[in-house]
C-alpha cells in the first residue's frame, strides 16, 4: 500500500459506494438506526447549549484580548463540530459495535473472498457482544488521557488557539483506529498489535481518519460515515495489515 493520505481517501470513496450492496445491506440497516436515534440527541443537545458554552469559553479570554472574540467565534465552532462529531462516533460505535463487527465480517467474506474466524457454538454467540463492547473499552482508554489534556487546552488562553487543529488531528487518528480495528478484532489481533500496524502505514490511516473526521461534520450525510467507514476501514486492513509478515510479528 502506497503510505499517501490520498490512499486513504480511496479506502473511504471504496466504503461509500459498496453501501449500496444488497448483501451488506442487513449488516447496515441497524448501525444506521442507532446513528440516527444519538445523532439527533446530540444535535438537540448542541443547539441548547452553544450559546452558554460560547460565553464560558470568551469569560478566559483576558480583557486585553477581547478583539479577538470574532476570530474565536468561528474557531470555536469549528472545534465544537468536531468535539460533537468524535463524541457523537464513540458513544455510536459502542452502542453498534457488535453490528459493525457482524458487518466487517461480512465485507471480508463477501467483497474479499477470504475466511475469518466466527463464532460457532451457541456460547460464542453469547461472548460476542460483551468481546466487541470490551474491545471499545480499550479504545476508550487509549483515548481518554488524550482528550483530558486536549479539554484542558481548550480552555487555556492562547493555546486555545491552535485546539481545534489538535482536535482534527487526534480526531483522524482516533477514526482511523475506530474503524479498522473491527477487521483486527475479528481477525483475533490484539489491540496494541492493531496500533501498531496502523504506524506501518501512518499517513494513509490518517488521511483515512481525517476524510471520515470531515464527513463525520457534514449534517444528515454524516449518518452514513459509520457503515461507510467501517467497510472503508476493514478493506484497508485486511488488504494491507494481514499479510503473513504481519502476523508474524505478534
Amino acid at each position: 500500500m502506497k503510505n499517501s493520505p490520498l490512499t486513504g481517501v480511496k479506502y473511504f470513496k471504496r466504503g461509500l459506494q459498496a453501501i449500496r450492496r444488497k448483501d451488506l445491506r442487513p449488516f447496515i440497516i441497524i448501525p444506521v438506526a442507532i446513528n440516527i436515534i444519538i445523532y439527533g440527541w446530540f444535535t438537540s443537545f448542541a443547539y441548547v447549549k452553544v450559546n452558554a458554552w460560547n460565553d464560558q469559553l470568551m469569560g478566559y479570554l483576558p480583557e486585553w484580548l477581547s478583539f479577538l472574540t470574532w476570530i474565536l467565534w468561528p474557531m470555536f465552532i469549528v472545534m465544537l463540530l468536531i468535539i460533537m462529531a468524535y463524541s457523537f462516533t464513540i458513544m455510536a460505535n459502542l452502542i453498534a459495535s457488535p453490528f459493525n463487527g457482524l458487518l466487517s465480517e461480512k465485507v471480508e467474506t463477501d467483497m474479499l473472498n477470504k475466511s475469518v474466524p466466527s463464532p460457532t457454538k451457541a456460547v460464542d454467540w453469547l461472548l460476542l457482544v460483551p468481546r466487541a463492547l470490551g474491545r471499545e473499552l480499550k479504545k476508550w482508554a487509549h483515548f481518554l488521557p488524550i482528550i483530558v489534556v486536549l479539554l484542558i487546552a481548550t480552555f487555556i488562553p492562547i493555546l486555545n488557539l491552535v485546539s481545534p487543529m489538535l482536535w482534527f488531528l487526534f480526531g483522524a487518528w482516533s477514526m482511523a483506529i475506530q474503524y479498522c480495528d473491527f477487521c483486527a478484532d475479528n481477525n483475533r489481533q490484539s489491540f496494541s498489535s492493531m496500533t501498531r500496524g496502523l504506524r506501518k502505514f501512518r499517513w494513509a490511516y490518517l488521511g483515512f481518519g481525517a476524510c471520515v473526521a470531515v464527513v463525520s461534520m457534514i449534517p444528515i450525510i454524516n449518518l452514513l460515515v459509520m457503515p461507510a467507514a467501517v467497510i472503508g476501514g476493514t478493506l484497508m486492513w485486511s488488504e494491507n495489515n494481514l499479510d503473513k509478515d504481519f502476523m508474524s510479528a505478534e
